[in-house]
């Protein structure tokens, strides 16, 4: 069974990701890249308004792992998106 505050993150994180998407897309903005560096935020920002500063669940320490990966993703997107608006010919 899931505690509350993991599904709370949860519930935070997809909320973020469709705002995410909704605003991206209102605006006529979207990119991958950009709903990538949005959604690593997200998890970002749920990591640490689920936190409790006295008691460290296991969850928690799974957690720094999906953190890592989104912040991973989020460096690959801005790579990308710098190499397109510098016009390097390092991508087919």
């Amino acid at each position: 069974m899931s505690t509350p505050r993991r599904l709370r993150f949860v519930s935070f994180q997809v909320a973020w990701q469709l705002a995410a998407l909704f605003a991206l897309s209102l605006f006529g903005v979207f990119s991958y890249g950009l709903f990538v560096l949005l959604s690593a935020l997200g998890v970002v920002v749920a990591a640490d308004l689920s936190s409790i500063s006295r008691v460290r669940s296991r969850w928690r320490d799974r957690l720094r792992w999906a953190v890592a990966i989104a912040l991973a993703g989020a460096v690959i997107a801005a790579c990308v998106r710098l190499v397109e608006l510098f016009g390097l010919e390092l991508l087919p």
